[in-house]
């Protein structure tokens, strides 16, 4: 109810397309569409800050970061993924080039596979100028 009022606002926390690595981003999005078939699509910070505009709201702020996976299967779990998805995600995982291994940081860690991936915080207030 807070956004919709004028000077409500809005915070916002997205896995996000960084734009930088275009082939790492389809990496990923394949991987995330296999985890969760709900998974639309990875919104660069850009597309984000249209969004925002088009609902009149002001972005304030907005930053990415890298946020570090620690166990692969707590995110199957936490999805519900099918066990032939999760199949498929580790067969991309074993098959990754090094750029995409480089980008997201993917590694192996007692066992559990672990990654990193940039996430978009945007902080922004409706109706203010």
């Amino acid at each position: 109810r807070g956004v919709r009022r004028r000077g409500g606002w809005c915070w916002l926390l997205a896995g996000t397309g960084a734009g930088s690595e275009p082939a790492g981003e389809a990496w990923l999005h394949q991987g995330e569409k296999l985890r969760d078939p709900s998974h639309q699509r990875f919104l660069a910070p850009r597309k984000w800050k249209e969004l925002c505009a088009a609902a009149g709201l002001t972005v304030r702020w907005a930053g990415v970061h890298m946020k570090r996976q620690p166990d692969l299967n707590w995110y199957f779990e936490a999805a519900g993924t099918s066990e032939a998805n999760r199949r498929r995600v580790l067969k991309m995982i074993e098959d990754a080039p090094s750029s995409v291994r480089r980008v997201f940081k993917l590694e192996s860690e007692g066992g559990k596979i672990a990654w990193q991936w940039p996430m978009l915080t945007l902080i922004a207030q409706k109706g203010a100028a």
